[in-house]
């Protein structure tokens, strides 16, 4: 009875040595995963700091440049009409005997405008279409907006109608 006590003692001591050493190599393999892991996640926050950094400049620049075109659109908006109407006087100067245009004649374009801006049927139909533009604009951006409740349609186009 000593002999197999001290048998089942040996197989019980070996079978124990044999799970710890299973346990330490999964236990250090789980260790190599977790080194892996934490330097991938170093990795990451390194790229993350480094887009927050550049979204950073990137705004900053973008504010620099709505600055500087505001700026630039309220000097244009201030310069006096008058510097565009002073001719050069590295220009040749035309007299009204040498260019038998008139103002018409000069701008086209605009001729042809100020007639279809006369014509009543033409001033209706272009209100008639900002008004369409202006309702599916508008729809659509009552219908995307979740904080703000729905206007009636008449009360958003009401100014297009006078």
């Amino acid at each position: 009875m000593k002999n197999t006590l001290i048998v089942v003692f040996a197989v019980t001591t070996i079978g124990l040595g044999a799970l710890c050493i299973v346990q330490w190599q999964k236990l250090s393999e789980q260790k190599t995963q977790n080194v892996s892991l934490r330097a991938a996640m170093e990795q990451k926050t390194q790229e993350i700091a480094d887009l927050k950094s550049s979204q950073e400049f990137v705004d900053q620049q973008r504010r620099d440049l709505l600055d500087q075109a505001s700026d630039l659109a309220i000097k244009l908006q201030t310069r006096p009409q008058t510097e565009a109407k002073i001719p050069d006087a590295s220009a040749p100067a035309i007299s009204n005997a040498e260019s038998p245009k008139t103002e018409k004649d000069k701008n086209p374009f605009g001729g042809f405008l100020a007639k279809l801006m006369d014509d009543p049927e033409t001033k209706k139909m272009i209100r008639e279409q900002q008004r369409m533009m202006l309702t599916s604009f508008m729809d659509h951006w009552s219908s995307n907006s979740t904080s703000r409740r729905r206007m009636p349609l008449n009360s958003r186009i009401c100014w297009l109608t006078t």
